[in-house]
This record gives C-alpha cells, sequence and structure tokens, in this order.
C-alpha cells in the first residue's frame, strides 16, 4: 500500500486509550464518556491515505486491476510520524465501512434509474472510503517490492553463486532486445543497462547511478512491441505516451486540491523502482495546451534531478524519487537531458573522446555491466567494455546528426 496523502496538521489530534495497559481495578473504575482523559493511557491518532501500489506489472498483479483500491489509515503514536509520502507499508488492521452512506449511495441509484452515479470518485472523502484501524504496521524496505525478493536474502555470497546463471539471463534478455531493435546488440546493451540502473547516490544536487537514454530511430510500432515487452519483465511500469491530447488533458505532478484539502494525484507519483517509458513516437503536430507546457517540465525535472515537484499552489515542493526514464522516439527527443542512443546506424569508427562528464558516465556504465553480470568487482574488462560502449554511440550520434543536416 501506498501513502498518497496525509490529515492537514492543523487538524487538532485526536486520542485514544491504552486499555491494555489497565488493571481490570483501573478498567472497572474507568469511565470513558466523562471526566478528564489520564495522560498515561493517551496517544496521538494519525490519518493518512492509502492507496494499492500504482503501475503494478502484469506478473506482479496478476489480477491486473486498472483503479486502484483506497482506504483512510488511523496510525497511532510513533506510527504515524515514521511515514512520508510515497512510503510502502504491509498493515494489519480492523476494517470499517459506512454502511449508511452506502445505503444512500444505492437509494440514489436506484432513484437515477439506468443512469450511472459514480459516487466513488479519488478524492478520499471519509463518508465514500473504508477506514482501517492499524493494528500493526510494516514498512517496505527492499530492493524490490515483489514478496519474494527480500533484500535479506541479498549477500554478496547469494550473487557470486548465481553469477553464471546471471551472465546466462543477461543473454536471453539481449537477446530479445536485439530482436526488438531491428538486430541491434549495440542499443540492446544500452537499453538493458538503462532498464537496470537507479540511484545509488545522492549529494544536494548530484545523484549518481542513474541513467536516462532516448532511443532514437523507433517506429510507433516499434516501441509498442517494446512497451509491451518491457511491462512484462518489469514489477513497476509508468507509460506515458506523449501524444498532445495526453499532454494537453492529464496532469504529471500532483497538485493540492485546496477546496477538498486533497494532494491530488498526478502521473508522476508513483514508489521508488518505477520504470518510466514515454513514448513521443505517437507525438504528432499540433499546439499544446493547459498542462502540457508545465508537464514537460515535469518530465524533464524527473530525468536529469530524479526529483517531482508537487504543486501547492502557492509555492512548489520537491520530493526525491529513484526511477528508470526510457524515451522512445523517431528523431532526437525534446528531452535533451537523456543520453540520445540511435538505433541501426550500423558500427561506427572514430577516436574514443575523453573530459570529467565522459569518465563519469564511463564509470556509471561500468558499474551496471557489472551488476548485469552478477558481479561484485569493477575490473579493465569490464571498464574496457564500458567505454567502448560509450565511444561507439558518441560516434553514432555524431553521425546522425550528419545524416539529419543532409
Amino acid at each position: 500500500m501506498q501513502v498518497l496523502h496525509s490529515e492537514d496538521a492543523s487538524v487538532p489530534p485526536l486520542f485514544y486509550k491504552y486499555f491494555s495497559d489497565l488493571t481490570p481495578e483501573q478498567i472497572q473504575r474507568y469511565d470513558s464518556a466523562g471526566g478528564e482523559m489520564d495522560q498515561r493511557f493517551a496517544g496521538q491518532r494519525g490519518t493518512l491515505l492509502g492507496v494499492t501500489i500504482p503501475y503494478c506489472g502484469p506478473w506482479f498483479n496478476p489480477n491486473g486491476e486498472e483503479r486502484p483500491k483506497q482506504c483512510l489509515l488511523k496510525l497511532y503514536d510513533d506510527q504515524a510520524r515514521q511515514l512520508k509520502l510515497n512510503d510502502v507499508v504491509t498493515v494489519i488492521g480492523h476494517l470499517e465501512f459506512n454502511r449508511k452512506v452506502a445505503s444512500e449511495d444505492a437509494q440514489m441509484q436506484d432513484a437515477a434509474g439506468d443512469s450511472e452515479v459514480e459516487l466513488r470518485t479519488d478524492i478520499p472523502n471519509d463518508h465514500l472510503l473504508p477506514h482501517l484501524h492499524v493494528l500493526a504496521m510494516r514498512q517496505n524496505q527492499r530492493m524490490h517490492t515483489h514478496p519474494l525478493l527480500k533484500k535479506a536474502d541479498a549477500k554478496s555470497q547469494l550473487v557470486v553463486e548465481n553469477s553464471q546463471s546471471l551472465k546466462e539471463t543477461k543473454g536471453r534478455l539481449l537477446a530479445v532486445f536485439k530482436l526488438l531493435l531491428n538486430g541491434d546488440a549495440f542499443a540492446a546493451e544500452y537499453l538493458l543497462l538503462s532498464w537496470l540502473a537507479r540511484v545509488h547516490t545522492r549529494k544536494d544536487s548530484f545523484i549518481i547511478g542513474h541513467l536516462p537514454i532516448n532511443l532514437t530511430n523507433i517506429t510507433f510500432l516499434q516501441g509498442r512491441h517494446l512497451l509491451k515487452f518491457l511491462q512484462s519483465i518489469t514489477p513497476l511500469l509508468c507509460p506515458l505516451p506523449l501524444s498532445i491530447e495526453n499532454l494537453s488533458q492529464t496532469r504529471f505532478s500532483p497538485k493540492k486540491n485546496y477546496d477538498t484539502n486533497i494532494l491530488e494525484q498526478g502521473q508522476l507519483q508513483f514508489i521508488d523502482g518505477t520504470l518510466v517509458v514515454a513514448d513521443e513516437t505517437v507525438l504528432k503536430e499540433g499546439m499544446i495546451m493547459g498542462e502540457g507546457v508545465s508537464n514537460i517540465k515535469a518530465l524533464a525535472t524527473l530525468a536529469e534531478q530524479q526529483i517531482v515537484e508537487y504543486d501547492f499552489q502557492y509555492y512548489q515542493q520537491s520530493y526525491p524519487v529513484n526511477a528508470g526514464i526510457i524515451i522512445l522516439s523517431d528523431g532526437r527527443s525534446m528531452f535533451k537531458n537523456t543520453l540520445q542512443v540511435p538505433v541501426g546506424l550500423g558500427k561506427a569508427a572514430g577516436p574514443p573522446p575523453f573530459d570529467e562528464s565522459n569518465f563519469h558516465q564511463w564509470l556509471t556504465l561500468a558499474r551496471l555491466e557489472a551488476v548485469s553480470e552478477g558481479s561484485m568487482q569493477l575490473g579493465k574488462e569490464v571498464f574496457d567494455r564500458a567505454r567502448e560502449l560509450e565511444r561507439e554511440r558518441l560516434v553514432r550520434v555524431a553521425l546522425s546528426v550528419q545524416k539529419a543536416a543532409v
């Protein structure tokens, strides 16, 4: 379950009493209807909005439910203070529904006849949502949200023992990626590394580990096939078709609605570990209206800085995320802060350029190469292979520019 919203801090806290901490004599004398509350048995209660995890892939969530389920979580004392926005938790508690409201909903639907009355909106109105009084809670501290991939089991020895199996799996994935990219083994390698990449170090605005790429020379049909395959192997994938309609009519960044006092969810509100696949092959000529400009800015900020800016109308608040970025396009993408990977240009030759930014890129690629093979060390062979990949990419980019200029 993902934490989407916490109650306004200006709302006075509610209290409850630890009856389990009272002796039988105290319980007998205890009067909850009157008198002052004994502060020894009082605690603070907080209310959070929880939803099922968004953008789950078919193997992660076989049911394939498109509409998320929501409920209000009633948390007590330290539980409420432990959680922050977009945390993932597993909870056990007492679930209750407002039967009176459910009955009124049914009466309204009967009165409307055949027309459907949609009362259960995405706004967490406490009259329409179930309440879960949390008795036990566990924050999901895992490399992945899949229950079979536990962080506690990911020891170095386990990785070493299965390194051969990991190499074989990498070979199979590269074979499929190569097939989808018209036999381009070089582009397939970059796609695999970007698929694996996540931020592992943050220092102020400097981040290390992510590898946002832009696969160019991709047709509309190729984009559909790539997206379908990535959805089948990725636990959490956010598809973003960058059409004029989607850019203009939807909202990428979450926005606070002060009329309902609720933070309305945007398409870029997801949990860490989500892969974002933005498809520019569906973009046609036209004028971007409405939310379009702010949506483009939000995606560019995510790709470069790994943050999502939440719109509180009077100010913007940045929240760090950890998401993979893959952009599919015919020509060069509008998002220039991604690594362009031209597909299908053939083997290129040229001197390997060197500067500080290239060296940083080599280190990122070399680390991902080692990770993809289950290696716990970064050897010279892996580093040289990363240098060759980046050299090939830069030469291909230069050739694609020359080709476009002709």
